[in-house]
């Protein structure tokens, strides 16, 4: 039963960590890069699958993220 406790105790560290990134989302003000960090941190998509949910080039979708990241720390 050791490995039960191990991994109810490591379910319970992903839903918190889960949590804490859902309210980082949740204050990004741009809607946009808003979904394009979703999508890559949350739903696990490749930047190349990005850009075509989006209808863009998936190099713009990073760049996006990066600028926004380099313009909020």
């Amino acid at each position: 039963f050791p490995y039960t406790t191990l991994f109810r105790s490591a379910q319970i560290r992903c839903k918190k960590k889960r949590i804490r990134i859902e309210k980082f989302l949740d204050n990004i003000a741009d809607a946009e890069v808003r979904l394009i960090l979703r999508l890559r941190y949350v739903d696990g998509k490749s930047w190349l699958r990005i850009g075509t949910i989006l209808e863009c080039d998936g190099s713009w979708a990073r760049k996006k993220v990066l600028k926004y990241l380099k313009n909020n720390q």
